[in-house]
Parts: structure tokens; C-alpha cells; sequence
């Protein structure tokens, strides 16, 4: 039970002395806390429990990034896709197309793709 008050003592920056106080335990109670503390590495376990809590966090941050790289990507191909039907059907959708316009096409859709899939692959982004 202590070490668990503890724990969520400490996480927000609490210490020994702030729990006892916290359940209204004498200042000397302290003592009793540091020794459970040092026989059972609580400032071990907590400290590996607050690096587990981080890692988590940031492999759901990851996953988000992929997450959006992934959607990102999926336009610039659509851009390209319709270029590509533009200069192989050249059918009557297409034919208003103007070539400035196609190649705005091209780059556009090349670039947002080229970033999105460099995101997802850990490149450089430039």
C-alpha cells in the first residue's frame, strides 16, 4: 500500500517526507518509509515504471506519425495517378489539362508523397 502511495508521490514530484505528511504521519515516520524504500527499491521500480510510461507515450506518438505519413502519401499518389491517366488517355476529362498544369500536377504529388514515405522510413525530409 505504501509503496503504491509512493509511487504516485513520486511521480508528480513528491518525496518520502511529502507522503508521510500527506496521510498525516509524523515527520519521524519518514524513516520507517526509507527503509521499505531501500529493502524493496522503490526508487528503482518507480523509476523503471516512469521509463516504461514514457516509452509507451512515444510509440504511440510513432505510430501516430506513421499514421498521418501514411495518409500523406496517399494524395501525392492520387496527384501523380491523375496525371499519368492525363498523358496516356489524354480522353476528354484530361484534355482541358494544360502541361503547366500537369507538371504542378507531377511535382505536387511527388512531393508530398517523397516526404510522407521519407517520414515513414526515417530520411531526411528535404
Amino acid at each position: 500500500m505504501w509503496f503504491t502511495r509512493y509511487k504516485d508521490c513520486r511521480l508528480n514530484g513528491g518525496s518520502l517526507k511529502t507522503l508521510a505528511l500527506q496521510y498525516d504521519r509524523k515527520e519521524h515516520y519518514t524513516t520507517v518509509l526509507e527503509r521499505w524504500s531501500s529493502a524493496n527499491r522503490w526508487v528503482q521500480r518507480i523509476e523503471a515504471y516512469r521509463l516504461f510510461l514514457e516509452n509507451e507515450k512515444e510509440q504511440a506518438q510513432l505510430e501516430r506519425i506513421r499514421d498521418l505519413n501514411s495518409s500523406h502519401s496517399k494524395p501525392g499518389t492520387v496527384l501523380q495517378n491523375i496525371l499519368a491517366a492525363w498523358l496516356s488517355s489524354n480522353r476528354d476529362t484530361f484534355e482541358t489539362m494544360k502541361p503547366e498544369t500537369a507538371l504542378c500536377f507531377f511535382e505536387a504529388g511527388a512531393r508530398v508523397e517523397r516526404l510522407a514515405v521519407s517520414s515513414i522510413l526515417g530520411g531526411d525530409q528535404t
